[in-house]
């Protein structure tokens, strides 16, 4: 009597479960992908963040020791000597001094100041690139 009864049912449904599966599987593994890269660049933009602040920090100790410096009353040419022992200074033209205190291998942290006897003023700061650009 079930001889002639055809069951069609179980292999839509067979098919349909691997399809969601394999859907879920995919959608699974892209949203892996996704935060692992997401994860790398949140750490990279930590540690640029870093060094930005590291070189930051660094510019407020040389500023600091030129404040010192200024306390001293010591004349311009003995101040500007005096800044240069303490950093590489990039250019100093008589009333501006150009500090550069490095952030990564492209990067510098630019700090302007125009300098007087008793004081100075920090005309800029920020960040600036190291190498030139080259058009192609």
């Amino acid at each position: 009597m079930n001889e002639g009864k055809q069951f069609t049912g179980m292999g839509a449904s067979s098919i349909l479960m691997i399809f969601v599966v394999l859907c879920l599987t995919t959608f699974a593994i892209l949203s892996f992908v996704t935060s692992y890269a997401d994860l790398r660049l949140s750490r990279r933009s930590q540690e640029t963040a870093e060094k930005f602040y590291a070189a930051d920090a660094r510019t407020d100790e040389i500023l600091a020791e030129i404040d010192n410096l200024m306390i001293s009353n010591q004349s311009e040419a003995q101040v500007t000597e005096a800044i240069k022992k303490i950093v590489e200074i990039e250019s100093a033209d008589g009333q501006q001094i150009v500090i550069s205190v490095p952030i990564e291998e492209n990067q510098s942290l630019r700090t302007v100041l125009k300098v007087s006897k008793a004081n100075y003023e920090v005309i800029s700061r920020k960040k600036a690139a190291i190498i030139e650009w080259e058009e192609e």
